[in-house]
This record gives structure tokens, C-alpha cells and sequence, in this order.
């Protein structure tokens, strides 16, 4: 059966993720976000500019780094399988939050 979800709100962004902080796109502007589907404003995401853009572009890379960094393989392997438990504990919730218009 299908059924509608409506999202109670408009996500808003202003920031942009640089070099591992989010940060302010330079000009402050943003622009919506439309569902193809429904036509309807689903987010408000930063407008970049060039600017934006070059310094993402020369942030250096880092290391990622978590609760998994620096374990073995036997570590990550049971990181892993708990995110999979955890995945089928909440299906039906992430179910209709990837189904949502």
C-alpha cells in the first residue's frame, strides 16, 4: 500500500561543509529545493559561489577520524554489523523517511 507522508517543516541550511566545520557560504543567499514530484519546498540550501567552491578545493584532505579509526579489522567488522542491527531495529522508520515526498 502507499500511502503520503508530509514533512512537517522545510529544512533549512546555511552553511556549507568546508574543511570538516560547516561554514557560512560567502554571499549568505540561498535558493530552494523543490520535490519533482509534489512540486513542494523541501529544503533551503546555501547558493555558493566560486569563492565557496576554490576553498573547498584547497582544504587539505585529513584523516577520517570515529570510533572505527585505528581498530583492527575485527573492530570495524563488529562497527559494521551493529550499524546493520541497528538498520533493521528501525526500518520501518527509515523506511518512511526515504519515502517521504
Amino acid at each position: 500500500m502507499i500511502t503520503e507522508t508530509t514533512l512537517p517543516r522545510v529544512a533549512k541550511t546555511r552553511s556549507i561543509f568546508i574543511d570538516g566545520k560547516w561554514v557560512p557560504s560567502e554571499s549568505g543567499e540561498t535558493f530552494g529545493v523543490i520535490n519533482p514530484a509534489t512540486e513542494a519546498s523541501i529544503a533551503e540550501v546555501p547558493l555558493e559561489s566560486r569563492s565557496d567552491v576554490q576553498r573547498a578545493i584547497d582544504a587539505p584532505a585529513k584523516p577520517p577520524t570515529g570510533a572505527v579509526v585505528g581498530e583492527d579489522p575485527t573492530g570495524r567488522s563488529q562497527a559494521v554489523w551493529k550499524l546493520a542491527d541497528l538498520v533493521e531495529q528501525n526500518v520501518d522508520e527509515i523506511t518512511s523517511l526515504s519515502a517521504a515526498p
